[in-house]
Parts: structure tokens; sequence; C-alpha cells
């Protein structure tokens, strides 16, 4: 059973290392270094790549299946959970480290979506697409741009802000913005009394957006959310004083569901 997935855009970068490379981007918590035979074979320079993780329990095979466009690796994985870092291990081309702490070093929402979080027993599957030019293919209706556009079927949604991090559920990207740089020109959505969290359906179209959160004087933004199962969760930082928090919410609505989790 998958616990936690979570995507992120990544792009090369030379590593120190003979024949690997480095991949960095945003959000800026991991650190993978490939074999560039283990990336997907079409690499050109400035490309993007679209990087799923899915963190799981269930016993699976060490492997690697490199294709076009789409490599896949899967992985076991060490927690240190004093240093708060997710360690691979078991793949001699594929190293990286995950931080846990966007994800309050349990990851956060495991034990409350009623899963069993075992650090000692724990698989990774990455699964890296390869996507030329600054958009990224979400899925087969969806791409986004992290400079602040997500284009469907019918409607491109053009903010004001870049895009901080964006996952899928079911059909849907809930996209995260960063409030604190400009994004796109002639932007057709704004955030509105602190909005960063949208919902876009496979047309394009904004189905919800997030409920802001306020605790006493203080009003907080979404940092990066991620899923265990159905479930929605975030990590949010304070605008005033940096405090940080977790929240619950419903992933068909954007309503708090539960707050510091």
């Amino acid at each position: 059973m998958a616990f936690v997935e979570f995507t992120f855009t990544a792009w090369e970068e030379e590593d120190a290392a003979e024949n690997f490379v480095h991949l960095t981007g945003k959000p800026s918590f991991f650190s993978l270094d490939f074999n560039k035979e283990h990336l997907p074979k079409r690499r050109s320079t400035g490309a993007n790549y679209h990087i799923e993780v899915t963190l799981t329990s269930d016993r699976q095979e060490i492997s690697s299946d490199i294709g076009p466009n789409i490599a896949v690796h899967k992985c076991r994985a060490e927690v240190h959970s004093e240093e708060g870092f997710l360690q691979l291990t078991d793949q001699h081309e594929v190293f990286g480290t995950f931080s846990l702490e966007p994800f309050n070093y349990e990851p956060a929402g495991v034990h409350r979506a009623g899963v069993d979080w075992d650090p000692e027993n724990c698989y990774v599957k990455l699964q890296i697409r390869h996507d030329t030019g600054d958009e990224v293919r979400l899925s087969s209706d969806l791409k986004v741009d992290y400079r602040g556009r997500i284009t469907g079927t019918k409607v491109e949604q053009r903010f004001a802000n870049p895009i901080r991090n964006c996952i899928m559920y079911k059909q849907t990207a809930l996209v995260v913005l960063n409030l604190n740089e400009e994004g796109v020109t002639e932007p057709t959505c704004h955030s509105e009394d602190g909005e960063n969290l949208f919902a876009i359906d496979p047309s394009g179209e904004i189905t919800w957006r997030g409920q802001v959160v306020t605790l006493g004087d203080e009003q907080f933004l979404h940092r990066i959310h991620w899923l265990v199962g159905d479930h929605l969760f975030s990590k949010m930082a304070s605008i005033d004083t940096g405090e940080r928090i977790v929240t619950e919410l419903d992933p068909k609505t954007g309503k708090i569901m539960a707050t510091d989790i």
C-alpha cells in the first residue's frame, strides 16, 4: 500500500562524480544523483524532469526500468529520524535523500490516515519523466509551467505568482503558489486574502480555492502538500512569525479538517 505520494520538478546540474548528474529543483528538500545511463534516454540541455515519489511499506524488488521518456527506479530506504531525512539504499546507480522536515519527520498524517509507519521497512518508487521546454505534463489533460501557468483541455490558468508545488489527486491538480514572487504576465487568476492553494480540473477550470487558515492573529500560507491515500496534508507557515503547522484538508473541497497535527 502506498502511504505517501508527492511530486516535484527537477533539472540537471553537473555532479562531481564521473558519469553522474545531480538533480535539483522545487521544492528543494531533496538531493538526488543519477548515473546518466539511468535517466530517461532522451535528454537535452535545459530539460525539466517531473519526478513522482511513492513511499510504501509493501516489499518490492529493487529494479530499474529505463525508457525513452520515463525511468522508474525502485529502492529501499532508511529513515534517519534524529537527523531528519530518508536515504535511498540498495541502488548502485541512484543515490539520494529526502528531508522529512516538511512532513513533520513522521511523515505527518500516516497514523491519522490509519497507516502503519514502519521506518525500518520502507520502500521508494521514483518515476522520472523527461519534459523538454518549460512545461511539465502532469496528466493526459494537464500541463504545468512552474513560472505560473496550468493548461487544461479548455482553459489556461495564468497565476499572478509562480507555482511552488503541484501534486495530482485523481485527475485534479492541487497547486500551491509562492506569494512572495511574481508569476506570469497578464494573469487570469489572483490570490485573494492570502489564498495560495488551488484545485484545477482536467479542463483547466478552478474547482476550489483552499480555505484560508488563521489562528489568533496569525495567517498561514501553504508551503508543501502531500497525499496519504485519500488524505491531503499541508505544511503551512505563518506570514508574520514563520511558525509552522500541519493541516489536513478535504481534497475534494479544500476545506480545513484539522490543524496542528
